[in-house]
């Protein structure tokens, strides 16, 4: 019998350490296919005849009819399948952490993104005319996958780590956003100075962090403490934590996008022009608009059900929750309206009705928003709310006065001013409401540890 138990532990032991092993070699795949990337991107621009690193996109390396793409394509599938073995590595390493499985799912729902993007739908050679495979290449580009998993990293880890996390947000935020503003240029033939600088900072940026978050964890995975006592990690409350976040997230992606996409469209004055007319029907940002204003939906929805699943307490929160998750489903349907001249000619349609109808219904969700948080968070936020409404409404008043210039198609000299105005003043109240929250959690979580309480959600101030 003892033998038997001596030789069943010795077995355990080996599957254990093999486990351990595998692991350890998954997670490595992760640099690994961080690497890679990058040294294919290079490879490729030397063999690609007249390409220009610093003003061409990585996409032109392998779109249709490109001399490399019989190169790249299978080292940038190599790649992305490292990628889909290090998120399964990931989750191995949960051990029953709920937030590290979000994570793991959201770097292999990245790695599949890109697998597509690669095989399935290549652009079409510059100046060629966009068709459906280019939509769809546009549409994965955006990867809303590779910004949830980054923002769950600033979840799942602490301190240094976090801080870093945080700012590749920032920084690969800006930079996408700038080389999206290329995407018209790109099929209509133009130059595009520094667009592929740009993109390349950012991917190689997100590549950077690949390699960062490996080496995390596997050295939590070496460290004996880890091995004897399993490091902890919250989940309930930090995937509320980053939900929370996307408020200050959804803030910086639209502000972002009011600033770069117009540079698109040489013509477009952000002073006498809406921000509608950016997305209209056959506008030239219209397909730059589109995808990631559907990506800033989700972002800011998420934001929403983090604000309703934190206010068990509170139902003025929960008002505002839902207010911003219903505000967050009309933006992802939002009917387009047609361009001045079409509307100064009698071609206006039922959509331009739907469009009015539509952006009425976001004021009053935004508005019924503002209203309960303000009377469920503290004095001070009470009065900067109500403040905001105030700045909401006459910015409003202002930019609708313009609205019977704009469909005759007469100069509107500030009506963008306006309602921009308008516009920054929602995503600050946005940025500062999803703050607060973020602190009250933060400060709840703290006090329930020191006294041995399970972890709060938010209360009423």
């Amino acid at each position: 019998m003892r033998t038997a138990t001596a030789q069943y532990h010795v077995t355990g032991t080996s599957i254990k350490k093999e486990h351990v092993a595998l692991q350890r070699w998954l997670l490595a795949c992760g640099i690994g296919g961080a690497i890679l990337y990058p040294l294919a991107d290079i490879v490729g621009t030397t063999r690609y005849p007249g390409f220009s690193y610093r003003d061409q996109a990585v996409s032109e390396l392998f779109a249709i009819g490109a001399p490399t793409s019989p190169l790249v394509v299978p080292l940038f599938s190599i790649s992305s399948t490292l990628l889909l073995l290090f998120a399964i590595g990931i989750w191995m390493s949960a051990t029953g952490r709920r937030s590290m499985k979000w994570l793991a799912a959201m770097m292999a729902l990245n790695a599949l993104d890109a697998l597509a993007l690669w095989n399935v739908f290549p652009m079409h050679m510059r100046g060629s005319q966009p068709t459906f495979t280019d939509m769809m290449h546009g549409l994965l580009a955006v990867d809303p996958f590779l910004i949830a998993a980054v923002i769950l990293g600033a979840v799942v880890f602490r301190g240094t780590f976090r801080v870093y996390t945080v700012g590749t947000i920032l920084f690969t935020s800006v930079l996408a956003m700038m080389g999206f503003s290329y995407v018209t240029a790109v099929f209509a033939g133009q130059p595009t100075p520094w667009m592929g600088a740009t993109e390349r900072a950012s991917q190689y940026a997100t590549n950077l962090w690949y390699a960062m978050l490996a080496g995390q964890l596997l050295r939590r995975q070496r460290s004996a403490r880890s091995l004897k006592k399993p490091w902890t990690v919250p989940t309930r409350i930090d995937l509320n934590r980053s939900g929370l976040a996307c408020g200050v997230l959804s803030a910086v992606l639209y502000a972002s996008m009011l600033v770069f996409i117009p540079l698109a469209w040489r013509e477009y004055s952000s002073a006498s022009q809406t921000v509608s007319e950016l997305s209209a029907i056959d506008a030239p940002t219209r397909t730059l608009w589109v995808p990631l204003g559907i990506a800033w939906a989700l972002v800011y929805g998420a934001f929403g059900a983090a604000v309703w699943k934190s206010a068990e307490s509170s139902p003025a929160l929960r008002v505002t929750g839902a207010s911003i998750l219903v505000a967050a489903v009309v933006g992802i349907f939002w009917p387009p309206m047609h361009l001045r001249e079409v509307l100064a000619a009698g071609g206006g349609t039922l959509s331009d009705k739907l469009h009015i109808a539509w952006t009425a219904a976001n004021a009053v969700f935004t508005l019924l928003a503002m209203g309960f948080a303000a009377a469920a968070l503290g004095r001070r936020f009470r009065v900067y709310s109500i403040a905001t409404m105030f700045v909401l409404l006459a910015g409003g008043a202002l930019t609708s006065m313009d609205a019977p210039r704009l469909q005759a198609n007469f100069p509107t000299p500030w009506m963008g001013v306006w309602e921009r105005v308008n516009i920054v003043a929602w995503l600050l109240w946005v940025a500062v409401l999803s703050a607060m929250l973020l602190r009250q959690v933060a400060h709840g979580t703290r006090a329930s540890r020191r006294e041995g309480a399970p972890e709060p959600s938010i209360a009423t101030a």
